[in-house]
């Protein structure tokens, strides 16, 4: 799923955005801060349309710093990107994935932490969002919402887009 909607609007995103991304990480946990964390196999389903002709897209690690301690906090001190995978995060325009988005600390220190090592911009994409009843700004966010999701959105425009003119459901697929 991540695979096809990143696919579909990929131009829309980077039309936007006015850059490609050219280096992929994810949000890692503390307790597996490595490639074998579930989001690392969610990053790399981000990439399968991208041309590889001339070399793959850099990926780095990020790990905990000493601030990732301290929950649904932003800190920004919680993540740090160590000095191996500078050259993969120096001027790059960087694909952060992270599973879930509760309170946004963990992605935005993420994001801190890729600017902190020289990055020219983070993106942050967001497999899933969780919202609660009883929180006033995720209550006015769930309040908004009218139409459930629709993969053939543009996150852009809001709209179905030219980019995914090509994909349809059939009968069949619902």
């Amino acid at each position: 799923m991540i695979s096809v909607m990143v696919d579909m609007h990929r131009k829309c995103l980077q039309s936007w955005l006015g850059h490609t991304w050219d280096a992929l990480t994810f949000v890692p946990s503390k307790e597996r801060p490595d490639a074998t964390h579930p989001v690392a196999a969610l990053a790399n389903a981000t990439l399968p349309k991208f041309n590889f002709a001339t070399a793959p897209m850099p990926k780095f690690l990020m790990r905990p710093g000493p601030g990732s301690d301290i929950k649904r906090k932003m800190t920004a001190d919680r993540f740090e990107i160590d000095e191996r995978w500078r050259q993969r995060v120096q001027g790059k325009h960087v694909l952060i994935v992270d599973d879930t988005w509760t309170t946004g600390a963990s992605a935005q220190g993420a994001a801190i932490a890729v600017k902190t090592a020289g990055a020219a911009t983070a993106t942050i994409l967001c497999i899933a969002r969780w919202l609660r009843w009883d929180w006033d700004d995720h209550r006015t966010l769930i309040d908004s919402l009218g139409d459930g999701f629709d993969v053939l959105r543009c996150p852009v425009h809001g709209r179905p887009c030219a980019a995914v003119k090509q994909y349809s459901v059939s009968a069949s697929q619902t």
